[in-house]
């Protein structure tokens, strides 16, 4: 708990240096031929804006203001690009690096890296994180956890319920899951027929046996309630005979 804080708290004062350093960059964009220029600052102010003599025309305004915009957005795509760049890469040692594809076996995806939205909802969320938030999510993850293993048990289902923290997930095992190879021992058409039952009582969890379930600090113990009874009822749908 208090490393995966101090990480948290590393990461957040990354971040906000980022954002300071990028604040204090101004980006120049340029319309056509360079007859308007902006220039913003990386946190999206604007700071200037100068027109040429040649564009400047009473008689001819629209071309003034369609050129104000070009240059406004060639800047701000600077912006979007910069903000990607110091925000959404990542590094470590050259033996860990040269693991990553192109060169390694393990292949990186970051769809939202560097995304300017979803960097200022990530800092949001790293302000919010505290030793309390962390404990709440514990509480709630022990409570649905033991609500399922409680079902598992009364019902005598020979499956195997996993999790820590906010993360759980049932597998249609009856061996414990270690790796990669238990999980895939697990009946994926069971797991189908449970997914698709709990679906109609309400509860949407990822539709693959191999993913996992995350509990979020807004989730009330009324709503970890009406889960675990959603998933009373899935389960009983997926070990019921056909027929």
């Amino acid at each position: 708990m208090q490393n995966m804080m101090k990480q948290a708290q590393k990461l957040q004062k990354q971040m906000e240096k980022s954002q300071t350093e990028l604040a204090a960059t101004t980006f120049t964009g340029k319309s056509a031929q360079d007859l308007v220029v902006a220039e913003l600052t990386g946190d999206k102010k604007v700071v200037n804006i100068t027109f040429a003599d040649a564009v400047v025309d009473p008689d001819d305004v629209e071309t003034l203001q369609d050129m104000t915009v070009q240059a406004l957005n060639d800047a701000l795509g600077q912006i979007d690009e910069a903000t990607k760049k110091s925000m959404g890469a990542f590094a470590g040692k050259k033996e860990i690096m040269e693991l990553i594809a192109p060169n390694g076996p393990v292949y990186q995806a970051g769809t939202f890296s560097g995304n300017p939205i979803s960097v200022q909802a990530g800092i949001s969320t790293l302000k919010q994180l505290d030793n309390q938030f962390y404990k709440d999510l514990e509480r709630k993850g022990n409570f649905l956890r033991s609500n399922i293993q409680s079902i598992i048990d009364e019902q005598g289902y020979n499956i195997t319920p996993v999790g820590c923290g906010s993360m759980f997930q049932i597998y249609f095992n009856p061996a414990p899951v270690y790796n990669n190879d238990d999980a895939h021992n697990s009946d994926a058409k069971r797991f189908l027929r449970y997914f698709r039952a709990l679906l109609k009582e309400g509860v949407f969890i990822p539709p693959s046996q191999f993913e996992c379930n995350f509990i979020s600090s807004a989730h009330s113990m009324e709503d970890l309630t009406q889960t675990a009874e959603a998933i009373e009822v899935a389960l009983e749908v997926a070990f019921k005979k056909k027929g």
